[in-house]
């Protein structure tokens, strides 16, 4: 019986059938080798992915960063930096306030105004006072048409506004009532009267004693004098007339509290009227009037 000659040969008698399998090895092989070189073209057809770059690489321009935390004030984020508004720059220690002006940094973090210090207070002697008192005028004389006569005792009031315009000066009004009258008897004349308004501008020393305070002062008061006669049964002059008056006066007060005082003074002062006469023939009644005075009273 014949045998096969080995692997892929074709037995005797069987040569047709070994014809039609080595063709049908070669026809798929074939198949195969187009199958993958279609393959491999439909790959190489297919289009490559394409990267979408960044919005900021896209036009061309470098991504810029951003500013973290962000910029405090007079300063803007450019390029990831915190860039200051003015221009130049402020120098060291130094901040850009609303891109215009370079201030001193603070260190409140809130950057709050301080509020400023309250004035020191002011000492019983740098306030201004008031002051009431007895106005007494102690003998002296009175002078009327030229002729000399002693004169009563004055009474009176005293007051007055106390304005310090410095450490060591005192400036303020003065009003003054006195009642006068010659010291003579039977008969005893009737007081006639004057009133005073006066700018009175006094030099002082003070002294500070704790809350307590002393002063010293000599002033020159000066002013107007308002004249009102009393006696005239005649009738002859007239019962209003206008003078001034002039003096000088020393005293000081002593100041227990911030409100309340006692001061005295003493010296010298001259009033000056005249009353014109009503009848013809008869002159003019003039006045004269030198004293020296003493006011003793309160400082409130």
């Amino acid at each position: 019986m014949p045998h096969d000659q080995g692997p892929g040969s074709c037995r005797v008698g069987h040569q047709y059938y070994c014809g039609r399998m080595d063709g049908a090895r070669w026809y798929w092989g074939l198949a195969s080798l187009l199958l993958g070189l279609t393959v491999g073209c439909v790959a190489m057809a297919q289009p490559a992915p394409v990267s979408v770059p960044p919005p900021s690489q896209a036009s061309g321009k470098p991504a810029q960063p951003a500013c973290f935390p962000g910029c405090r004030e007079g300063y803007v984020c450019a390029r990831g930096q915190c860039v200051s508004l003015c221009n130049p720059p402020c120098p060291a220690g130094q901040i850009c306030v609303e891109g215009r002006r370079c201030e001193v940094a603070s260190t409140d973090t809130a950057q709050y105004p301080e509020p400023p210090a309250p004035p020191p207070p002011k000492s019983v002697l740098d306030r201004s006072h008031d002051m009431i008192g007895l106005h007494l005028g102690l003998g002296g004389s009175g002078d009327v048409n030229g002729g000399s006569q002693d004169l009563a005792t004055t009474y009176g009031v005293n007051f007055r506004a106390d304005y310090p315009v410095a450490r060591y000066l005192l400036l303020g009004p003065m009003f003054q009532f006195g009642a006068w009258r010659e010291d003579t008897e039977n008969p005893t004349p009737t007081r006639d009267y004057y009133t005073d308004l006066d700018f009175y501008l006094r030099g002082r020393v003070p002294i500070e004693l704790g809350s307590m305070g002393v002063q010293l002062w000599a002033g020159i008061p000066v002013g107007l004098t308002l004249s009102i006669l009393g006696s005239d049964p005649a009738d002859v002059y007239s019962d209003v007339a206008l003078g001034w008056n002039i003096g000088v006066l020393l005293g000081g007060a002593l100041h227990f509290t911030k409100k309340f005082g006692l001061f005295l003074e003493l010296g010298w002062m001259q009033h000056k009227m005249s009353h014109s006469s009503k009848t013809t023939g008869v002159g003019d009644a003039d006045f004269k009037l030198s004293q020296t005075k003493l006011n003793v009273g309160f400082v409130l």
